[in-house]
């Protein structure tokens, strides 16, 4: 199974850089990618809000100066990589993070965003989502969102199959999900859980079961349950598994609580789930299953976008991953 070519790690303050600064070390060492360690340089202390706020004083922090001090930090990052023999390089991105990051996965075609986990609440965050989750929405490339406990190896992964359950979510997500987590692990050697939570389409169904006769109500579950392991099927039949220790579950309920319990119950180190961006009011509306799992989940969080995904930072350009990366003097 082909890995991992490209990785961009994002270097931040967070409690779990190093974890993971470990994992993009572990993958990048083992698929020989080309790894690069990126510092977003803000345009301004207070972040986005802070151009409302009267009260705030808005520090423009992107003077040469600071850029060299932004730079001498990651050469020292960079030694425990290179020491390892990989192809590493440190590259500055200025302005907000997220926009930035997406841009530069779109240029330079990374095929794998690593971040740590932000821990901290801002207001910023509580509107608008926190850098890694606006990240995970945004980024056309699979998102590694490191939690700061997370070891360098998998020893069981979540595939978060048909998991999202929105109305026009692409149909390709479950391939994605399972092709990633499967290669994972198998390259890992570890455990993969294929999970599938299913339910009724329909609240009513469930608030009008009291007013149907038990053998409409079991005649009716089984028609549900059988639609919904016929479409299971279908995806793993495209897959061949062997190989790989692996399970398949399909739990009746809602796949927010499953997944949650199953990585609880069943020490998971990683989710694989599929995402679908949204924005506007509609992200208010319509939470993303992988963005309220996240703060909740123990293990880390890979999420994964439909190959028909376009970043609407820059909607004309082409994501090819393999794109040359940019050098320690590149400004994107």
């Amino acid at each position: 199974m082909d890995g991992f070519e490209n990785i961009l790690l994002i270097h931040d303050d967070a409690a779990g850089f190093e974890a993971a600064l470990g994992r993009a070390v572990t993958l990048a060492k083992r698929d020989g990618a080309k790894l690069t360690i990126a510092e977003v340089i803000p345009e301004a202390a207070g972040g986005a809000l802070s151009r409302f706020n009267p009260f705030s004083s808005v520090i423009p922090v992107t003077s040469e100066y600071e850029e060299v001090d932004y730079r001498n930090r990651l050469e020292r990052i960079l030694h425990e990589a290179r020491d390892q023999g990989i192809d590493v390089r440190p590259a500055v991105f200025s302005g907000a993070r997220h926009t930035e990051i997406v841009r530069a996965v779109v240029r330079y075609g990374y095929d794998l965003v690593i971040t740590a986990e932000e821990t901290r609440t801002t207001l910023e965050g509580l509107l608008f989502g926190k850098p890694a989750s606006r990240i995970m929405r945004a980024c056309p490339c699979p998102v590694w969102i490191v939690k700061p406990q997370a070891a360098p190896l998998c020893r069981r992964i979540v595939a978060a199959i048909g998991a999202e359950g929105a109305e026009g979510a692409p149909e390709d997500i479950d391939h994605a999900v399972l092709s990633l987590a499967a290669k994972l692990a198998y390259a890992e050697g570890c455990r993969l859980d294929i999970v599938h939570a299913w339910d009724f389409k329909g609240q009513d169904l469930e608030t009008s079961r009291s007013e149907m006769l038990p053998p409409m109500w079991r005649a009716l579950y089984r028609r549900n349950r059988l639609a919904h392991a016929k479409a299971l099927s279908s995806v793993l039949s495209d897959f061949d598994l062997d190989g790989i220790d692996h399970e398949v579950h399909m739990p009746k309920g809602d796949p927010y609580r499953i997944l949650l319990d199953f990585s609880w119950k069943s020490d998971v180190d990683l989710i694989v789930a599929g995402t679908v961006s949204r924005t506007g009011i509609d992200r208010f509306i319509y939470s993303n299953l992988v963005e309220r799992i996240l703060p909740l989940a123990d293990c880390a969080v890979l999420a994964v976008k439909s190959a028909a995904f376009v970043p609407s930072v820059e909607k004309a350009a082409t994501y090819r991953p393999g794109y040359p990366v940019p050098s320690v003097s590149a400004r994107v």
